[in-house]
Order: C-alpha cells, then structure tokens, then sequence
C-alpha cells in the first residue's frame, strides 16, 4: 500500500515512480586499524556478490592498483582494506541496481610484499615477504652469502629514496637480533 501511494505520487509529479521510491544507503566501512592488511598490485582477489553470482570475479589488482569489475568498471583497490573495497564496490553497484548484493571480498593470494635481494649471494631474486621477514631472514632465503659477499656492507634501499645499512656479522653476534631490519615491500637489498 505504502509503495504503491508513493508511485502515484512520483506519478503525478511526472518523476518515475522507481527514482521516488528507491533510495540507496551509502555504506561507510570501518577505519582501518594499524597493521591492518592493505591491498596491493598483483594481490588476487575473490570478489563475491550474493544473490547476483553473475557478477563475483576473481580479480588480480592491475599494476595502476585498480581491478575491473561488471556496470562499476574500474574500482581503485590499491591501499585499501577489505573492507573499505567492500564498501566502495558496495556504493558502486549502488547507483546502478535496484537491490544491491552483499560483497564480500577475500584476499586470495598476497603478491605484494616483496622484496628483492641482489648481488653475492647463492640465489639472487625476488622473494614473497609473506609476513614480517627481516634481512636475515631474507638472506637465508636466498641461500647465504657467496664467496665474495662483503657481510659488513649489506645495503637496503626503500621505496621512499632511504638507504639503510646492514652489518650481517653484527647482527648474529647480538643475542638479541636487534640489528635485523624488518623488510618493506619493495625493498632491494644489495650485498656487494
């Protein structure tokens, strides 16, 4: 009964009566917490829309950070957490249908914590961080030093233009590791 008044009066002021009527509520997500995982280029995502399967994905994040999905196209997923790409998906979808499906969106497989190790070591390569690696760790990955390693001279070089040294004999001495850096994604550690 409510419905059909509010059609005749969307009628009689000449707007269609589904505009009058559906009102979309914007979903906000939750600020992210420290630490909180944020998505990242070349991470796979499972993107899940109940009730309208036509339009669950399984997304790998573009190198822009971006992924490309059904009527919102291009959603900016870089930097974001699950949840706030729920919700910007959610809104999206919002303007274009008249029952909004829940999302729901997993993070499938992790790609963006890398790091590169270079020079004389046996494996040189990038390595997955998978979670919190230091350069010992990172070091180990790749197999050890080779003969001509300098230990003592170890460089890590950061997205941001820093570069941090690493003393590799140092670091073992200490009992505690408190000389072991904690890698970034997208370090590159150097051993000349």
């Amino acid at each position: 009964m409510l419905l059909a008044t509010a059609a005749l009066m969307a009628g009689a002021a000449g707007a269609s009566p589904l505009a009058q009527v559906r009102k979309f509520v914007r979903v906000t997500a939750p600020a992210p917490v420290a630490g909180e995982y944020r998505i990242g280029p070349e991470d796979q995502l499972d993107i899940v829309a109940y009730q309208s399967l036509e339009l669950t994905r399984n997304v790998r994040v573009r190198p822009d950070g971006k992924i490309s999905l059904p009527l919102v196209n291009d959603v900016q997923a870089a930097d974001l957490t699950p949840l706030q790409l729920r919700a910007a998906i959610t809104n999206g979808l919002g303007e274009y249908m008249d029952v909004v499906p829940e999302i729901s969106v997993i993070v499938g497989q992790v790609h963006t914590s890398r790091a590169s190790l270079l020079g004389n070591v046996n494996t040189p390569g990038r390595f997955d961080l998978g979670s919190r690696t230091t350069v010992l760790e990172a070091l180990a990955m790749a197999g050890g030093f080779n003969t001509y390693a300098k230990r003592d001279r170890i460089l890590i070089h950061r997205r941001d233009g820093t570069t941090l040294t690493f003393d590799y004999d140092k670091a073992v001495d200490s009992k505690i590791f408190k000389d072991n850096i904690v890698l970034l994604p997208g370090d590159i550690i150097i051993v000349p």
